[in-house]
């Protein structure tokens, strides 16, 4: 599973969400030491939704990262291009042998009980999620309504792009821990993955993917909150302290370019390889 990053407008520099297709193809595909294309790479894409959650505080911001994500130059787009191009190249080199396809995961913001804005209209009203002014169960309905709305968007817009090389396999929470800013927290993520599982247009059954920080709230009952796949994060990089057999989970780690150049940050990237070498 690859991650890329998308970012709200004037969060950072614009290329930074505009993911191209010369981006994406040495991520899904392989070439040899003759710049043939000969194997796949990663199968699956996970979109991410950079950024605070202040950042998604308005109905706007999540217009903006549905019109980012199936951006038809950049992207998403862009992915299938990749795809598409890989898919010609290996069939040309005798190297095809199934029907590959990139399996894609799209990010769910998070929505934030204690923002002190509405987070815009739905059906002519005005939505509120604050529970100290409108409830604990007035905002709970407000929020998963919200969630409902993104996911049949983005699963129209998916199916109406008809893309050639990409399947969509489920959504990702991008809250990496259960919060408690509100009473129902544990029940907003379950009815979110029974959206997600379901939804209201009857779509077959997606995935819903959660990558929580080392130790996180809510981590040793991931099941029963409703996510079907869970990686965590080790945090090694940020804290040495940190075990990284304690990871019971599938675990997923992150480094960057730095740790390569920096000597007092290199050992743990050794002590990462080296210990999922074992």
């Amino acid at each position: 599973m690859y991650l890329a990053y998308l970012y709200q407008k004037g969060r950072n520099p614009d290329e930074m969400s505009l993911w191209t297709k010369d981006d994406f193809y040495p991520i899904i595909a392989h070439k040899n030491t003759a710049g043939e294309t000969d194997r796949w790479l990663f199968d699956t894409v996970q979109f991410m939704a950079g950024g605070s959650m202040e950042e998604y505080a308005k109905k706007e911001n999540w217009e903006y990262l549905l019109d980012q994500t199936f951006n038809k130059q950049f992207n998403l787009g862009a992915l299938d291009k990749a795809a598409v191009e890989a898919k010609t190249a290996l069939e040309s080199n005798g190297k095809i042998q199934d029907q590959h396809k990139i399996q894609v995961i799209l990010p769910i913001p998070f929505v934030d009980p204690i923002s002190q804005v509405a987070w815009g209209t739905m059906a002519g009203k005005s939505l509120e999620l604050n529970p100290a002014v409108v409830g604990e169960k007035a905002s709970l309905a407000n929020r998963v309504k919200i969630v409902d709305w993104y996911i049949q968007n983005a699963r129209i817009r998916f199916k109406q792009e008809n893309y050639g090389q990409l399947e969509l396999a489920g959504f990702y929470w991008m809250k990496e821990e259960v919060g408690y800013n509100s009473a129902s927290e544990a029940e907003f993520i379950q009815k979110s993955a029974e959206i997600v599982h379901h939804g209201s247009t009857g779509h077959e059954k997606q995935k819903l993917y959660w990558i929580p920080f080392y130790q996180a709230n809510g981590f040793t009952f991931w099941k029963e909150l409703g996510f079907d796949a869970v990686m965590m994060q080790p945090n090694y990089y940020f804290n040495a302290q940190n075990k990284l057999a304690d990871c019971i989970l599938e675990v997923v780690y992150t480094f960057q370019s730095r740790q390569l150049v920096v000597h007092r940050l290199a050992y743990r990237l050794d002590s990462y390889l080296s210990f999922w070498s074992q």
